[in-house]
């Protein structure tokens, strides 16, 4: 084991290290798509909502660089009793530099358009201006060499819902088909619900530990008052869609009252 003592008793370290980046990431991965829609709504800063997209792109590129360290360094954790005369160090070294090769020979479509990370930034600045979901990332992103029809075709209909996502249907509570009001998240199935519509569910249908399933259509997971939490982010997406749904009724309007004086 001596040549693989340059790298194996620091492993473990270097795991705990890369987690520690993974959650710090994704944590400001989580949070962009919000500041990125706030910046959209105002309309006077589309130069800082395309700096904000550049940084979602950067951020996502040191997250899949941190998972793959994370995973190469797992791999060769495992099989270290049967590669006792390799340089493990090397081997490291060697490995995550062909992954991040093969990573950045990719073209922007294989990078970011099936990149959940990316498709929630992208979702939230489109309801913003748009009507209803966002279409496919492949059809939003410029085709490069390399991309072809094949690639950009998702595989079944699961990875097609997360490449068009559905933001209407994300904004509705599945008890009252209506908007959320005051939202509130099953920390469980990530399902969210109408805080007085759960509530209201939950204590007509119950069981004697306070647990209902999810009303979810197919959804199985369990909810309970515990797995339940508040959802400001989701408030303030909802209260953005119902101001962006008010200018489109004031815009008809508009239209109509011209078209009148028109005729």
């Amino acid at each position: 084991m001596e040549a693989a003592a340059d790298l194996g008793p620091h492993m473990k370290p270097m795991m705990a290290q890369h987690r520690t980046t993974i959650d710090m990431l994704r944590s400001q991965l989580e949070v962009l798509p919000d500041v990125a829609a706030e910046l959209e709504e105002q309309t006077t800063e589309p130069e800082r909502v395309n700096q904000l997209d550049q940084v979602a792109r950067e951020l996502i590129d040191m997250l899949v660089e941190a998972e793959t360290r994370l995973q190469i360094l797992k791999d060769l954790e495992t099989s270290v009793s049967s590669i006792q005369d390799a340089p493990l160090a090397d081997m490291y070294r060697d490995r995550v530099q062909a992954a991040i090769d093969r990573y950045q020979a990719q073209t922007v479509r294989q990078r970011y358009a099936r990149h959940p990370a990316y498709i929630e930034f992208k979702s939230r600045v489109w309801e913003v201006s748009h009507q209803g979901a966002m279409p496919p990332l492949v059809d939003l992103l410029p085709r490069e060499p390399g991309d072809d029809a094949v690639a950009d075709t998702p595989a079944d209909e699961d990875e097609e819902d997360i490449v068009v996502g559905g933001t209407i249907l994300q904004l509705r509570c599945p008890l009252t088909a209506h908007l959320l009001r005051d939202p509130v998240v099953n920390t469980t199935c990530r399902h969210a619900y109408s805080r007085e519509a759960i509530h209201l569910y939950m204590s007509e249908n119950g069981t004697r530990s306070g647990s209902v399933q999810c009303p979810a259509t197919g959804c199985t997971i369990s909810v309970t008052r515990s797995t339940l939490k508040d959802a400001p982010a989701l408030k303030r997406r909802v209260e953005r869609y119902e101001r962006h749904q008010l200018r489109l009724e004031e815009q008809r309007r508009t239209q109509r009252g011209t078209a009148t004086v028109l005729d």
